[in-house]
């Protein structure tokens, strides 16, 4: 008997030392498969970063820019903030950092007539072979996105005589900055008036910030509400309100179209020959300081 107690507990002796030998490592399919994923992700993890700081930054490219075809634009820029006019920058394109720079426009100011100037890259061009103006507006002397005041995009063709106005309109946030308003007039859509007549256009974009002030009407001056009829029979090419008057020397003035006389705009005087068309642009920032003045259409 005692001899064989000790031969079982030499083979329980050794059974178990077999079994410790195994548990110590576990050499499974599933075991290794999953060390090699770890070392597998560890590895990718490493190759990506490196490819990240091998990439070389990002830099935006200047586009180029040709005229286009028998096409013309000209800015006006009433915007104001704060209660006064404010500067901005023009550039052809779609951003200030891609674009090309068309110039700084003061307030108050109206610019020249200049060729309109597209990206030049056939990549762009639709199918149908139109073209788009694409025009950005920046706050003067800043490039950045928080500086982007308006984005101007319109399918032209040749022809088109576009005279953009710029306005403001009130921010939401009243911490922030005035919005801006934009509206392009095309000229070469105006129509002409009859024999012995002129055409004024009365646009009120420059005064669509002012409270109660920016529903006007046009008529002659000295006589209180005297206001033109409203004919809006000929095309105005987008540019506003249409009368149509009795050629002849005019001292016009803007009225409040719902009061009385008393914040009437000081007169200009206005000499029109049979079939003239003028645009009569009214900007300010408070009843009191409303201003009209006269654009020749084409001129």
């Amino acid at each position: 008997m005692i001899g064989m107690f000790r031969r079982t507990t030499v083979v329980l002796a050794a059974l178990l030392l077999a079994a410790t030998a195994c548990g110590g490592e576990d050499e499974s399919p599933a075991s290794r498969s999953e060390d090699a994923t770890a070392r597998s992700t560890s590895t990718s993890i490493q190759n990506s970063s490196e490819t990240e700081d091998s990439l070389p930054e990002f830099e935006i490219q200047p586009r180029e820019f040709a005229p286009a075809e028998d096409a013309k634009i000209r800015f006006v820029n009433f915007y104001t903030d704060a209660g006064s006019g404010q500067p901005v920058d023009l550039y052809w394109g779609t951003s200030a950092e891609s674009g090309k720079l068309i110039g700084t426009l003061e307030p108050g100011a109206v610019g020249e007539w200049m060729d309109v100037q597209l990206e030049n890259d056939p990549l762009l061009t639709p199918s149908d072979g139109s073209v788009d103006l694409k025009v950005t507006i920046q706050r003067k002397g800043e490039k950045s996105f928080d500086g982007l005041m308006q984005q101007l995009s319109q399918t032209m063709k040749p022809g088109v005589r576009w005279t953009v106005v710029m306005g403001a309109e009130k921010a939401f946030d009243a911490a922030k900055p005035n919005g801006m308003l934009t509206q392009l007039i095309d000229e070469s859509r105006i129509g002409t008036p009859a024999d012995g007549k002129a055409l004024l256009i009365l646009n009120d974009i420059g005064v669509r910030i002012i409270e109660d002030g920016d529903f006007m009407s046009l008529g002659p001056a000295g006589v209180c509400d005297g206001s033109w009829s409203i004919d809006n029979s000929i095309d105005s090419g987008n540019g506003g309100t249409s009368f149509v008057v009795d050629a002849g020397e005019l001292q016009v003035v803007g009225y409040d179209a719902n009061t009385d006389c008393s914040t009437a705009t000081q007169p200009i005087p206005v000499s029109l020959a049979s079939g003239d068309r003028v645009i009569v642009l009214a900007h300010g920032t408070t009843k009191a300081d409303r201003v009209i003045e006269v654009l020749t259409v084409g001129e």
